[in-house]
């Protein structure tokens, strides 16, 4: 098996203030929210496994309680890994939190709720002690690249994860890294 994914990595420090969305609350999430929420439905299995795995789930729920957008968020710190583009694992740097996997529901987009969990994401590494949150898009998603920005990230460089069954090829301008299920993050 032979895949190739090209990313843009944003980095922001971390941030004090804590933040207020009209309407909504940044809660921690737990596998009732997603079970309850339509389009975390297919990845229902997958979410409870990341839960079971000590991943940490936020998001912002409605004035009912449902979700309308979820973000996962690992601290080096913690458990020192995430997962990763075409299934690698990567190991994140010291003192640094990594923002992955984030979605809204269909009729909550383009409201700035994506906007507000990743800057509350840089309160909750404030308060976990990073230097640094990074989080990675693929360049063409412009949606998330504006979010991303918006919430105060700058982009700090792009890297390319090559897969061959279970090795994996990561490449950041000359320097590139092997890894067997897994992968370093330098940024």
């Amino acid at each position: 098996m032979f895949k190739r994914r090209s990313l843009d990595v944003y980095s922001a420090t971390p941030s004090s203030g804590r933040v207020k969305v009209d309407g909504f609350e940044l809660s921690s999430l737990e596998a009732g929210h997603f079970a309850a929420a339509e389009f975390c439905r297919p990845r229902l299995e997958l979410f409870r496994r990341r839960l079971a795995e000590g991943f940490a789930a936020h998001g912002l729920l409605t004035s009912d309680g449902k979700l309308a957008c979820y973000m996962w968020l690992s601290f080096a710190d913690d458990l020192g890994w995430a997962p990763w583009a075409l299934g690698a694992r990567i190991v994140l740097p010291a003192m640094s939190g990594y923002i992955f996997d984030c979605k809204t529901a269909p009729k909550h987009r383009n409201k700035g709720l994506y906007t507000a969990a990743l800057k509350h994401a840089r309160w909750l590494s404030h308060k976990a002690h990073c230097k640094k949150v990074l989080i990675d898009v693929e360049p063409n998603n412009a949606p998330a690249v504006r979010a991303i920005t918006a919430a105060g990230f700058e982009k700090v460089g792009a890297t390319e994860v090559t897969r061959f069954g279970p090795v994996f090829l990561t490449t950041r301008g000359q320097d590139s890294h092997l890894g067997w299920k897994r992968a370093d993050y330098v940024f």
